[in-house]
């Protein structure tokens, strides 16, 4: 499995997944919620020297557009009125 330091496009993917994680976790598996907020928090410690795989980075985009397709749904209360 290779693994690569992270891009300038890849670390803003990665902090707006840190953003949706706040609202939107509860459209993740537990595994995937666990797995960006791990790789966030390797970033945040490690920022330019942080490596990951391209398994990690599967979960982390495949996370980001369930929760980006959770957050351009309306809201239950908004959709009943």
């Amino acid at each position: 499995m290779s693994a690569a330091q992270i891009t300038n496009d890849q670390a803003f993917l990665l902090i707006s997944s840190g953003v949706l994680l706040g609202w939107y976790a509860h459209v993740l598996s537990d595994f995937e919620a666990e797995t960006i907020a791990d790789v966030a928090g390797r970033w945040l410690k490690h920022r330019s020297q942080t490596i990951l795989t391209a398994a990690e980075w599967a979960v982390v985009e495949a996370a980001v557009e369930a929760m980006r397709t959770a957050a351009n749904r309306p809201l239950v209360a908004e959709s009943a009125a």
